[in-house]
């Protein structure tokens, strides 16, 4: 499913189910699946409580929908290089890491559990190393449905 079908139908089914205070995500397939608030409480990573996650075209920034202790979906935008660190071409999590500034990012892969995302990075001799399927939810965190480190 594209984006916008996904964003469509994600809109489509959060105004159909707002008096319900449950929320349609993406699940592994991308089909679209419903959240209940004791579900959302019960979870603390970002991968459990922010969906539809896109790399900002032409920038090293991601934007999420993510929920707010209320469980209203918000729009949120972080640097990668926030939270993320380019360590001799290998991803690491990192306050102010800087990844940024020497990594290309692509591939994101989500689902309620996971968070992943690939990267091509230099290494201190210049060269290109690839990492794919980086583990970010251990890089990120949803604070009342802002994404931080």
């Amino acid at each position: 499913m594209h984006f916008f079908q996904t964003l469509t139908s994600f809109i489509l089914a959060s105004t159909c189910i707002g008096a319900a205070h449950a929320l349609a995500v993406p699940d592994n397939n991308n089909a679209l699946a419903l959240r209940s608030p004791g579900e959302l409480e019960a979870r603390s990573n970002a991968a459990a409580t922010c969906t539809l996650w896109t790399l900002i075209p032409n920038t090293a920034n991601l934007r999420a929908s993510c929920d707010t202790v209320d469980h209203k979906p918000h729009l949120t935008e972080i640097p990668i290089s926030n939270c993320v660190a380019n360590r001799n071409g290998g991803l690491a999590c990192q306050k102010n890491g800087g990844a940024g500034g020497s990594c290309v990012f692509y591939d994101i892969k989500f689902g309620s559990t996971f968070f992943a995302i690939s990267a091509h990075c230099k290494d201190d001799k210049g060269e290109i190393v690839t990492t794919v399927n980086f583990d970010m939810n251990q890089c990120f965190s949803n604070e009342n449905g802002n994404l931080t480190c």
